[in-house]
């Protein structure tokens, strides 16, 4: 059996993350916090922040880079329920589509 040992841990300035998405090509870490409503990116090879999402709907659950890994869709199972887009290159929100009749993003 083999064991695995921590390498390394970073900071998350005290948010509590609940999924990662790493995208090999740009070589960013996403880092989901869910309670905070907030998505962290990070340059995992030197463990710093080299953005951040606030604002989040409530119940924001996964989120996947797109295939042009400039936008990260994030899918939310809240009240409101929906998917959001997530313009990486400005660290803006583009869009919120939802089915529930919610408000915006």
């Amino acid at each position: 059996m083999t064991t695995f040992q921590v390498t390394d841990t970073y900071d998350v300035a005290n948010l509590a993350p609940e999924r990662l998405v790493f995208h090999r090509a740009t070589n960013v870490l996403a880092v989901l916090c869910r309670e905070s409503r907030n998505i962290l990116l990070m340059d995992p090879r030197s463990g710093t922040a080299v953005g951040n999402v606030t604002g989040l709907r409530e119940g924001c659950a996964d989120m996947e880079f797109s295939h042009v890994a400039s936008r990260l869709l994030v899918a939310c199972a809240g009240r409101q329920g929906g998917i959001g887009v997530i313009n990486l290159l400005a660290l803006q929100r583009i869009a919120f589509a939802s089915d529930r009749g919610g408000e915006g993003y």
